[in-house]
């Protein structure tokens, strides 16, 4: 190679390539932050040691701030142009400012959180349906309301019930119900069930709710509690029908129809 080739590039701050001919280093520094910065912007899974390249690039070039200083060729060129994220690192690209800009933990995705379900007190509109008697209706709505506030995550799931899903029920020997078509209250109105919300939103009979407490909310506005039964305990019945024995229930019922019914229970 041409010594003065050599001499001529020490002199004025100059790279000799493969072929023998003159580079301002520069343009050599800035290949080679291209390059850098091609690397750098690869997915953290391509592979690769990030520090170690980092740093075998310094220790050839220098600190590119420190070369871009020292050449007055490169005082037009903004290390920001070649690397959006330079600005990032205070304007200087060392080996730790690259490595921490690297490998910083990126900002982690907020987890999406499915529209939470409400926990209405009446998912099936038991109280709006007309079905019921009004005067259960309203003590019911009360139950749910101060229970709610005492924490208690409650809602109700049954009320009337026609004579059809009675009797169903019944045969069906899956424990919902030992009472035959019409021997029930919920058959004219006058019963309603109230149960929990467990965690995922689903109806729970689990003995870990307090379900003692539901109940003396119950009785304390009138109402009769099923966990007080002798026969068979049912927690989440709560019926209403004052003065009136079920065999009085059905005669009424019988003879002047539901409206009568509700009529004389909400007088009572």
């Amino acid at each position: 190679m041409n010594t003065q080739i050599i001499d001529r590039a020490m002199m004025h701050d100059m790279t000799i390539n493969e072929g023998g001919s003159a580079l301002p280093r520069y343009l050599v520094l800035m290949d080679k932050l291209i390059q850098l910065v091609a690397f750098l912007s690869r997915p953290d899974d391509a592979g690769g040691d990030i520090a170690a390249v980092i740093t075998d690039f310094i220790k050839e070039y220098g600190s590119l701030g420190e070369e871009a200083r020292s050449c007055p060729q490169t005082e037009a060129v903004n290390a920001a142009d070649l690397c959006p994220d330079a600005g990032l690192m205070g304007g200087s690209l060392t080996a730790a400012n690259l490595v921490r800009q690297k490998t910083r933990p990126r900002p982690q995705k907020k987890p999406v959180v499915p529209y939470p379900r409400s926990r209405s007190m009446d998912p099936k509109g038991i109280l709006t349906s007309g079905k019921l008697a009004p005067v259960l209706c309203q003590k019911i709505k009360s139950l749910l309301v101060k229970a709610r506030k005492e924490g208690l995550n409650i809602l109700v799931l049954e009320g009337y019930r026609s004579l059809e899903r009675q009797k169903m029920l019944y045969q069906s020997k899956a424990g919902v119900t030992r009472a035959a078509a019409g021997q029930s209250l919920h058959n004219y109105g006058l019963a309603a069930d109230v149960v929990f919300y467990d965690s995922q939103d689903r109806p729970s009979w689990s003995e870990g709710h307090n379900w003692q407490r539901l109940g003396e909310i119950g009785k304390e506005l009138g109402l009769v509690w099923g966990g007080d039964f002798k026969s068979i305990s049912d927690k989440a019945h709560f019926e209403y029908h004052p003065g009136m024995t079920l065999r009085e229930v059905k005669k009424t019922y019988r003879s002047k129809g539901m409206a009568a019914l509700w009529q004389k229970v909400g007088c009572g």
